[in-house]
């Protein structure tokens, strides 16, 4: 069995290599890698599932977390930056769009991960069948839980990959969500550290 996680340092390793030094092999495994993890797009409401299994990635694992959907919003980005990939910078904005939607808290924090099941989806129906549906189809289930828990690391990934984006595109959204991510940790500071 083939099982396809998103592997985020070698891939910012090879878009270093492509950019800097002009190095056409990793120009080529980078541009191969992001469009297969593309493929672990949700197309509905946006972000990447943890894993892909099969040779053709054809069977989604489906989970988020946060580790994955930060680090390849950042490697997105830095794609579209570095080499005017529009298509990379697509796939960052389904990222994005899901971060944003699901994932960032009322307070300007991150959650740390969304459970793979709806609250109220039948044993008979699993949760791969359950991101086969449309928006409307799935909320009749209900969304996923997400852990609100706002863990200082994770939160910290969440500023550095919107600070890509931000550095990629201009965009002052992705600026301004870094920055009160940022200011809102600073503030939780305690006397022993974060």
């Amino acid at each position: 069995i083939s099982i396809h996680f998103p592997l985020v340092a070698p891939l910012l390793h090879d878009l270093y290599r492509a950019s800097v030094h002009a190095d056409a092999a990793a120009r080529a495994r980078a541009r191969l890698t992001l469009t297969q993890t593309g493929r672990l797009i949700d197309p509905v409401w946006g972000g990447i599932f943890v894993a892909a299994i099969g040779k053709e990635w054809d069977e989604l694992i489906p989970e988020k977390r946060m580790a994955g959907n930060l680090g390849m919003l950042t490697a997105w980005a830095d794609a579209h930056r570095l080499g005017g990939n529009d298509d990379a910078l697509a796939r960052a904005r389904d990222v994005e769009r899901y971060l944003r939607a699901f994932m960032l808290l009322p307070d300007g924090s991150f959650g740390s991960s969304q459970e793979d099941r709806a609250p109220d989806l039948p044993a008979t129906i699993s949760a791969a069948a359950y991101y086969r549906l449309d928006d409307a189809g799935r909320r009749r289930y209900g969304i996923p839980p997400i852990d609100h828990a706002a863990y200082t690391g994770m939160n910290a990934r969440a500023i550095v990959a919107f600070l890509h984006l931000y550095r990629a595109t201009g965009d002052a959204a992705a600026l301004a969500t870094a920055t009160k991510t940022a200011d809102l940790i600073l503030a939780r500071q305690q006397p022993a550290g974060w």
